[in-house]
């Protein structure tokens, strides 16, 4: 219980978080068509070090896995070279 307090009060501090999470989210939405569901979230404390991106569009039809995630990273272009780590989950819909 501690640890999530200490979390939340971490991401709390660091304004940028929400901003990063926005920025990202942005970015897919112009660059990604049919985008049904989308979740960017900011797993690193709230720096902006790691994310978790969730995409679900129509556009995934009959796209691979692998093609599906290099959309989302080619989407996100400049910003991802200033990403630690990034977790991408996306469906077809």
């Amino acid at each position: 219980m501690l640890s999530s307090g200490i979390r939340h009060f971490a991401r709390s501090l660091c304004s940028a978080a929400s901003k990063g999470e926005k920025l990202l989210e942005s970015e897919l939405r112009k660059g990604i068509e049919g985008i049904k569901h989308i979740k960017v979230e900011d797993v690193s404390g709230g720096c902006g070090a790691s994310y978790a991106i969730q995409v679900e569009a129509a556009s995934f039809k009959g796209l691979t896995k692998v093609q599906q995630h290099r959309r989302v990273t080619d989407t996100l272009g400049e910003h991802i070279k200033n990403i630690h780590a990034v977790t991408i989950v996306t469906k077809a819909v």
